[in-house]
């Protein structure tokens, strides 16, 4: 604390971490305090800029609990955009460059007392507020499912713009399911959260893990018998929006319905990673093999497919042409089975 005094007042770059318990980054929220980095190095993005309020990534002083929660939100964020970027190299050289509105994307970790966070076409916003259940304030700009998923909307917006005004259930629902998707993809880039979740599962991934829950912090804040806001583990077949009513598994709720999609992409991920896992594969390399293939496919779907009104069961198909060849069977296997796709029937 006394040498990042000494460089903020000649002005030098502080970076030098500080071993109190106040000053770490989470790599998944603050109800798995065990999880985290003390020393952290973001790489910012080629592409696709973006500016946190009251952060400066070039200097920056790491005095305040404020200035912590800065710099792991822009850590979130660096993270997530350098994967997804990666990925869009892969598939047609990076040609998505920009937002949607054309300008750097605004973050701003603490917006304003509440519960919230979302995205609003221009700007990425994070509010907090004291839980009583939790006896201390809860910040949604330190959480990687949070900042993920509300990151996940802006990179969709920049995907595919035509999705944010569609009058469909499916589409808005999509948004939904895409936003948890990238949490999910970002929560898994460190090892460290990769282990957790096979300590937690014995590697049978179906199972509820520290990355197919999403949100914990925030829902357990809100009430003590919710872990999660969602889980990506969860068995979800496809309901016609027409016929849900109050006796239905899921609701009209985007956050609800996109569960279809998103459980079911979670179920492929997991059925890829025990096909490699069958293999031999390391299965910390299975992991990242089977994320990255899902995550290259939903991109590629994403970019191509019509807006329709069975949205779900019209991507689904791009998806599964999109898959590899190893993997086909497996995927529209699980497509099928969670009412998404009908298998065609081949006549010799």
């Amino acid at each position: 604390m006394i040498k990042n005094l000494i460089n903020l007042l000649f002005g030098n770059k502080v970076q030098i971490l500080s071993n109190n318990e106040k000053n770490y980054f989470f790599l998944n929220d603050a109800t798995t305090p065990e999880l985290k980095l003390n020393n952290i190095n973001p790489k910012h993005p080629k592409y696709m800029p973006f500016l946190v309020k009251d952060f400066d990534p070039r200097s920056y002083s790491l005095i305040r609990d404020k200035d912590y929660k800065n710099l792991n939100c822009y850590f979130i964020i660096c993270n997530l955009l350098n994967y997804y970027q990666s990925i869009l190299f892969k598939i047609d050289g990076g040609k998505i460059k920009q937002w949607f509105s054309n300008n750097p994307l605004f973050v701003d970790p603490f917006a304003r007392n509440g519960m919230n966070a979302f995205y609003d076409r221009k700007s990425l916003i994070f509010m907090y507020k004291n839980s009583f259940l939790k006896k201390r304030i809860v910040y949604t700009c330190e959480s990687v499912d949070i900042v993920s998923h509300e990151l996940g909307h802006a990179i969709l917006d920049s995907l595919r713009p035509d999705f944010w005004n569609m009058q469909s259930i499916e589409i808005w629902s999509y948004h939904e399911a895409f936003a948890d998707i990238n949490a999910f993809v970002n929560v898994t880039n460190n090892d460290l959260i990769i282990e957790k979740i096979f300590e937690e599962t014995n590697l049978n991934l179906s199972k509820s893990n520290i990355a197919s829950r999403i949100g914990e912090d925030m829902a357990s804040s809100i009430s003590a018998d919710k872990f999660c806001l969602r889980d990506l583990s969860a068995d979800i077949d496809y309901i016609n929006p027409s016929v849900i009513d109050e006796k239905s598994a899921i609701s009209l709720n985007p956050h609800d319905f996109g569960k279809i999609f998103s459980c079911c992409w979670y179920a492929i991920f997991v059925e890829i990673f025990n096909f490699e896992i069958n293999n031999k594969i390391n299965p910390i390399d299975a992991f990242k093999i089977a994320k990255e293939e899902c995550y290259l496919c939903l991109i590629k779907s994403t970019k191509i497919v019509p807006c329709n009104k069975d949205f779900f069961k019209t991507l689904s198909k791009i998806f599964l042409l999109n898959i590899k060849d190893k993997y086909y069977k497996i995927t529209e296997n699980i497509l099928e089975k969670r009412k998404l796709i009908k298998k065609e029937i081949r006549y010799l």
